[in-house]
Protein backbone atom coordinates (compact mmCIF):
# COMPACT_ATOMS: atom_id res chain seq x y z
CA UNK A 1 0.00 0.00 0.00
CA UNK A 2 1.26 3.45 -0.86
CA UNK A 3 1.42 6.15 1.86
CA UNK A 4 -1.41 8.66 2.05
CA UNK A 5 -0.67 12.20 0.87
CA UNK A 6 -1.55 14.94 3.34
CA UNK A 7 -3.76 17.89 2.40
CA UNK A 8 -0.86 20.31 2.81
CA UNK A 9 1.26 18.21 0.44
CA UNK A 10 -1.51 18.20 -2.15
CA UNK A 11 -1.81 21.99 -1.90
CA UNK A 12 1.97 22.38 -2.30
CA UNK A 13 1.99 19.98 -5.26
CA UNK A 14 -0.86 21.79 -7.01
CA UNK A 15 0.82 25.17 -6.55
CA UNK A 16 4.13 23.77 -7.75
CA UNK A 17 2.74 22.22 -10.93
CA UNK A 18 0.68 25.29 -11.72
CA UNK A 19 3.70 27.57 -11.35
CA UNK A 20 6.30 25.38 -13.02
CA UNK A 21 4.39 23.79 -15.85
CA UNK A 22 1.54 26.07 -16.80
CA UNK A 23 2.53 29.66 -15.92
CA UNK A 24 4.58 31.90 -18.16
CA UNK A 25 6.94 34.19 -16.27
CA UNK A 26 8.69 37.36 -17.38
CA UNK A 27 12.44 36.85 -17.53
CA UNK A 28 15.27 39.24 -18.29
CA UNK A 29 16.54 38.88 -21.83
CA UNK A 30 19.75 37.08 -22.61
CA UNK A 31 21.92 38.83 -25.20
CA UNK A 32 21.02 36.53 -28.05
CA UNK A 33 19.24 38.44 -30.81
CA UNK A 34 16.19 36.93 -32.50
CA UNK A 35 17.07 35.11 -35.68
CA UNK A 36 15.28 34.58 -38.92
CA UNK A 37 13.11 31.48 -39.20
CA UNK A 38 15.20 28.37 -38.58
CA UNK A 39 14.09 25.47 -40.72
CA UNK A 40 15.19 21.86 -40.40
CA UNK A 41 14.06 19.41 -43.07
CA UNK A 42 14.84 15.71 -42.82
CA UNK A 43 13.84 12.85 -45.07
CA UNK A 44 11.04 11.56 -42.88
CA UNK A 45 9.59 11.88 -39.39
CA UNK A 46 10.89 9.51 -36.70
CA UNK A 47 8.84 6.33 -36.79
CA UNK A 48 7.73 5.14 -33.38
CA UNK A 49 8.27 1.42 -33.38
CA UNK A 50 5.76 -1.31 -32.57
CA UNK A 51 6.55 -4.07 -30.08
CA UNK A 52 5.08 -7.34 -28.93
CA UNK A 53 2.95 -7.64 -25.78
CA UNK A 54 4.90 -7.17 -22.59
CA UNK A 55 4.55 -8.38 -19.05
CA UNK A 56 3.60 -5.49 -16.75
CA UNK A 57 5.79 -5.21 -13.66
CA UNK A 58 5.00 -2.70 -10.91
CA UNK A 59 8.14 -1.38 -9.23
CA UNK A 60 8.76 1.37 -6.63
CA UNK A 61 11.07 3.66 -8.63
CA UNK A 62 11.87 4.69 -12.20
CA UNK A 63 14.74 2.66 -13.66
CA UNK A 64 16.39 2.03 -17.01
CA UNK A 65 14.85 -1.30 -18.02
CA UNK A 66 16.71 -3.02 -20.86
CA UNK A 67 14.57 -6.16 -20.67
CA UNK A 68 12.31 -5.79 -23.70
CA UNK A 69 9.77 -8.39 -22.57
CA UNK A 70 8.88 -6.42 -19.44
CA UNK A 71 7.16 -3.05 -19.13
CA UNK A 72 7.65 -1.27 -15.81
CA UNK A 73 4.90 0.83 -14.21
CA UNK A 74 5.54 3.07 -11.21
CA UNK A 75 2.85 4.57 -9.00
CA UNK A 76 4.13 7.91 -7.73
CA UNK A 77 3.48 11.60 -8.31
CA UNK A 78 5.36 13.71 -10.82
CA UNK A 79 7.70 15.35 -8.30
CA UNK A 80 8.87 12.01 -6.91
CA UNK A 81 9.34 10.69 -10.44
CA UNK A 82 11.44 13.72 -11.35
CA UNK A 83 13.69 12.92 -8.38
CA UNK A 84 14.25 9.43 -9.84
CA UNK A 85 15.01 10.92 -13.26
CA UNK A 86 17.53 13.33 -11.74
CA UNK A 87 19.37 10.36 -10.21
CA UNK A 88 19.25 8.36 -13.45
CA UNK A 89 20.55 11.30 -15.49
CA UNK A 90 23.55 11.46 -13.16
CA UNK A 91 24.32 7.73 -13.12
CA UNK A 92 22.99 5.96 -16.23
CA UNK A 93 24.64 5.96 -19.63
CA UNK A 94 21.44 4.68 -21.24
CA UNK A 95 18.31 6.70 -21.92
CA UNK A 96 14.81 5.63 -20.92
CA UNK A 97 11.32 6.97 -21.66
CA UNK A 98 8.00 7.01 -19.84
CA UNK A 99 4.47 8.29 -20.25
CA UNK A 100 3.39 10.00 -17.04
CA UNK A 101 -0.38 10.05 -16.44
CA UNK A 102 -1.16 12.94 -14.03
CA UNK A 103 -4.75 11.88 -13.35
CA UNK A 104 -3.59 8.43 -12.21
CA UNK A 105 -0.14 9.42 -10.90
CA UNK A 106 1.43 6.57 -12.85
CA UNK A 107 4.62 6.30 -14.92
CA UNK A 108 4.41 3.80 -17.79
CA UNK A 109 7.63 2.76 -19.49
CA UNK A 110 7.45 3.33 -23.26
CA UNK A 111 11.11 2.92 -24.24
CA UNK A 112 12.87 -0.22 -25.44
CA UNK A 113 16.06 -1.31 -27.20
CA UNK A 114 18.16 1.07 -25.12
CA UNK A 115 21.63 1.03 -26.65
CA UNK A 116 24.84 3.04 -26.99
CA UNK A 117 26.20 3.14 -30.52
CA UNK A 118 29.38 5.06 -31.29
CA UNK A 119 29.09 6.87 -27.95
CA UNK A 120 25.51 7.94 -28.73
CA UNK A 121 22.58 6.69 -26.61
CA UNK A 122 19.70 5.39 -28.71
CA UNK A 123 16.19 4.38 -27.71
CA UNK A 124 13.03 3.29 -29.51
CA UNK A 125 9.43 4.06 -28.55
CA UNK A 126 6.46 1.72 -28.32
CA UNK A 127 3.88 3.21 -30.69
CA UNK A 128 1.12 0.72 -29.92
CA UNK A 129 1.25 1.40 -26.22
CA UNK A 130 1.41 5.18 -26.73
CA UNK A 131 -1.67 4.92 -28.95
CA UNK A 132 -3.45 2.90 -26.26
CA UNK A 133 -2.61 5.47 -23.57
CA UNK A 134 -3.66 8.33 -25.85
CA UNK A 135 -7.08 6.79 -26.37
CA UNK A 136 -7.61 6.15 -22.65
CA UNK A 137 -6.24 9.36 -21.08
CA UNK A 138 -6.77 13.08 -21.54
CA UNK A 139 -3.38 14.26 -20.27
CA UNK A 140 0.01 12.63 -20.92
CA UNK A 141 3.54 13.87 -20.25
CA UNK A 142 6.14 12.08 -22.38
CA UNK A 143 9.38 11.99 -20.37
CA UNK A 144 12.89 10.92 -21.24
CA UNK A 145 16.32 11.98 -19.98
CA UNK A 146 19.77 12.79 -21.34
CA UNK A 147 22.71 11.02 -19.66
CA UNK A 148 25.92 12.93 -18.94
CA UNK A 149 28.87 12.79 -21.32
CA UNK A 150 30.93 11.20 -18.54
CA UNK A 151 28.49 8.29 -18.15
CA UNK A 152 28.28 7.76 -21.91
CA UNK A 153 32.07 7.86 -22.25
CA UNK A 154 32.47 5.29 -19.48
CA UNK A 155 29.94 2.86 -20.94
CA UNK A 156 30.85 3.57 -24.57
CA UNK A 157 34.33 2.16 -24.09
CA UNK A 158 32.72 -1.26 -23.65
CA UNK A 159 30.64 -1.00 -26.84
CA UNK A 160 31.51 -1.94 -30.39
CA UNK A 161 32.16 0.97 -32.75
CA UNK A 162 29.93 0.76 -35.82
CA UNK A 163 30.77 2.47 -39.10
CA UNK A 164 27.76 4.53 -40.19
CA UNK A 165 26.89 5.89 -43.60
CA UNK A 166 27.25 9.70 -43.71
CA UNK A 167 23.91 11.50 -43.43
CA UNK A 168 23.06 14.54 -45.53
CA UNK A 169 20.77 15.89 -42.81
CA UNK A 170 23.71 16.77 -40.56
CA UNK A 171 24.23 20.05 -42.38
CA UNK A 172 20.55 20.86 -41.98
CA UNK A 173 20.75 20.28 -38.24
CA UNK A 174 23.57 22.70 -37.64
CA UNK A 175 21.92 26.12 -37.76
CA UNK A 176 19.04 25.17 -35.46
CA UNK A 177 21.28 23.19 -33.12
CA UNK A 178 23.83 26.01 -32.95
CA UNK A 179 21.08 28.52 -32.14
CA UNK A 180 19.70 26.39 -29.30
CA UNK A 181 23.23 25.42 -28.23
CA UNK A 182 24.14 29.08 -27.71
CA UNK A 183 21.03 29.65 -25.62
CA UNK A 184 21.57 26.51 -23.52
CA UNK A 185 25.29 27.13 -23.02
CA UNK A 186 26.21 25.60 -19.66
CA UNK A 187 23.05 23.48 -19.69
CA UNK A 188 23.66 21.49 -22.86
CA UNK A 189 22.11 18.24 -21.64
CA UNK A 190 18.91 20.14 -20.86
CA UNK A 191 18.44 21.15 -24.50
CA UNK A 192 16.10 18.95 -26.60
CA UNK A 193 17.84 17.56 -29.65
CA UNK A 194 16.37 18.02 -33.11
CA UNK A 195 15.15 14.38 -33.13
CA UNK A 196 13.53 15.04 -29.71
CA UNK A 197 11.63 18.01 -31.13
CA UNK A 198 10.61 16.14 -34.28
CA UNK A 199 9.35 13.22 -32.17
CA UNK A 200 7.33 15.67 -30.05
CA UNK A 201 5.68 17.13 -33.15
CA UNK A 202 4.94 13.66 -34.53
CA UNK A 203 3.38 12.44 -31.27
CA UNK A 204 1.39 15.62 -30.67
CA UNK A 205 -0.19 15.66 -34.13
CA UNK A 206 -0.84 11.93 -34.55
CA UNK A 207 -2.09 11.06 -31.05
CA UNK A 208 -4.46 14.00 -30.81
CA UNK A 209 -6.07 12.61 -33.96
CA UNK A 210 -6.82 9.45 -31.99
CA UNK A 211 -8.26 11.43 -29.07
CA UNK A 212 -9.05 15.12 -29.71
CA UNK A 213 -9.30 15.69 -25.93
CA UNK A 214 -5.80 14.48 -25.08
CA UNK A 215 -3.07 16.97 -24.15
CA UNK A 216 0.45 15.70 -24.78
CA UNK A 217 3.53 17.57 -23.54
CA UNK A 218 7.09 16.32 -23.91
CA UNK A 219 9.53 16.74 -21.02
CA UNK A 220 13.27 16.17 -20.83
CA UNK A 221 15.17 15.41 -17.64
CA UNK A 222 18.88 16.07 -17.16
CA UNK A 223 21.35 16.66 -14.34
CA UNK A 224 20.34 20.33 -14.51
CA UNK A 225 16.56 20.25 -14.35
CA UNK A 226 13.45 19.64 -16.43
CA UNK A 227 12.73 21.03 -19.90
CA UNK A 228 9.24 20.91 -21.37
CA UNK A 229 8.69 21.47 -25.08
CA UNK A 230 5.41 21.50 -26.93
CA UNK A 231 3.42 22.88 -29.84
CA UNK A 232 1.63 26.19 -29.54
CA UNK A 233 -1.92 26.60 -30.87
CA UNK A 234 -0.43 28.01 -34.08
CA UNK A 235 1.93 25.02 -34.15
CA UNK A 236 -0.97 22.57 -34.14
CA UNK A 237 -2.62 24.51 -36.95
CA UNK A 238 0.61 24.59 -38.97
CA UNK A 239 1.58 20.92 -38.60
CA UNK A 240 -1.95 19.67 -39.19
CA UNK A 241 -1.73 21.27 -42.61
CA UNK A 242 1.98 21.00 -43.44
CA UNK A 243 4.87 18.56 -43.38
CA UNK A 244 5.55 17.18 -39.89
CA UNK A 245 9.16 16.58 -40.96
CA UNK A 246 9.93 20.33 -41.03
CA UNK A 247 11.00 21.81 -37.72
CA UNK A 248 10.39 25.54 -37.93
CA UNK A 249 11.45 27.92 -35.17
CA UNK A 250 9.47 30.83 -36.56
CA UNK A 251 10.21 34.23 -35.00
CA UNK A 252 12.29 32.71 -32.16
CA UNK A 253 13.07 34.70 -29.04
CA UNK A 254 15.05 33.58 -25.97
CA UNK A 255 14.73 34.69 -22.35
CA UNK A 256 16.81 33.38 -19.47
CA UNK A 257 17.81 33.67 -15.84
CA UNK A 258 20.36 31.71 -13.83
CA UNK A 259 17.80 28.95 -13.21
CA UNK A 260 15.49 29.08 -16.22
CA UNK A 261 15.54 29.35 -20.00
CA UNK A 262 12.60 29.94 -22.30
CA UNK A 263 12.65 29.84 -26.09
CA UNK A 264 9.43 31.10 -27.64
CA UNK A 265 8.45 30.86 -31.29
CA UNK A 266 5.22 30.90 -33.25
CA UNK A 267 4.99 27.09 -33.43
CA UNK A 268 7.18 25.62 -30.68
CA UNK A 269 7.84 26.51 -27.02
CA UNK A 270 10.85 25.25 -25.03
CA UNK A 271 10.86 25.94 -21.27
CA UNK A 272 13.68 24.82 -18.94
CA UNK A 273 13.62 25.09 -15.12
CA UNK A 274 16.58 24.04 -12.97
CA UNK A 275 16.21 21.75 -9.96
CA UNK A 276 17.17 24.71 -7.79
CA UNK A 277 14.25 26.67 -9.26
CA UNK A 278 11.88 23.73 -8.74
CA UNK A 279 12.99 23.24 -5.14
CA UNK A 280 12.50 26.93 -4.35
CA UNK A 281 8.94 26.70 -5.63
CA UNK A 282 8.17 24.16 -2.91
CA UNK A 283 9.75 26.14 -0.02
Amino acid sequence: MFPRISLSSIIKLSAFLAAVYFTDIKLPEKNIPPKNDLVLIINKAPIDTETISKKIEYIPALVVNRENKVRTVIKKDEIEGIKDIKNLADTSAYEEAWAYLPEKQEWHEIGFDEEIINYEPTIRNDVDYKKKLSRENNEIFIYHFHPTDESIEREGKEQEVVENEPEDKEEQYKESENYLGNIFEGYEDACPSMPDIISMIYSSINYTKLNPNVTIISKLGSIYGVTKYYLTEKGFEHYNQNNIDDVILKNPHALSTEDSIKVSSDFIEIDFRSYNYLENMLN
